[in-house]
Formats: structure tokens, C-alpha cells, sequence
């Protein structure tokens, strides 16, 4: 997991387990949600886009997840305070976004 000024560059399983590669532009991103785990499960950022079929859970313990959280609160996708006061099992979810109309 990566990403820069334009893009994220995700890789993983699907629940079925199939493995993929996927690259997601960060103003595709809609919503993103944050869910603190509870005893030995992880945190979790869930990246919703605007196309559902390109939504992901990022487990923050991946290279690169603890620095996707930091860009998720740099770009405003999630509120920094929300984010320090939430607690076990807790979600908080971002605003959402909504895109510009089509011209």
C-alpha cells in the first residue's frame, strides 16, 4: 500500500481471496471511515469511492497504513479530534464528499 499527491496503490485479497491490484485517485474518494479495533484486531480505514465496486479496508498494521491514516487527516478526510477521541470498536465516519456535477 502506497500513495502520492494523486493516487493510492492498493494490493491485497478480497474476502473470496482472490488478489488484486488496484490504483484508486484520491478525489475519487467519498467517505472515509476509521474503526478502532478491539483487543488483536486492527485498526481499519475504509476508503469509499464513488464507484462502489472500488471501495476498500486497509488494515493500518500494512506498510503504509499508519502513513494513510496521517494523509487521511492531512487532506481532511477525517477529523483529526473525532479521530484521538474514539475508543474500542468505535467507528468514526468522514464527512462525505460530494462530487461536483458533471459538466
Amino acid at each position: 500500500m502506497r500513495f502520492d499527491e494523486a493516487r493510492l496503490y492498493l494490493q491485497g485479497t478480497t474476502p473470496e481471496g482472490d488478489a488484486f491490484q488496484e490504483e484508486l485517485q484520491w478525489d475519487e474518494i467519498i467517505r472515509v471511515c476509521f474503526r478502532v479495533g478491539v483487543y488483536v484486531l486492527p485498526d481499519e480505514l475504509y476508503l469509499l469511492s464513488e464507484d462502489q465496486h472500488k471501495s476498500y479496508c486497509v488494515d493500518t498494521r500494512v506498510t503504509g497504513g499508519a502513513e494513510l491514516f496521517s494523509e487521511c487527516l492531512r487532506r481532511n478526510l477525517l477529523d483529526a479530534r473525532a479521530a484521538c477521541a474514539v475508543g474500542e470498536g468505535e467507528v468514526i465516519f468522514g464527512a462525505l464528499r460530494a462530487k461536483p456535477p458533471a459538466k
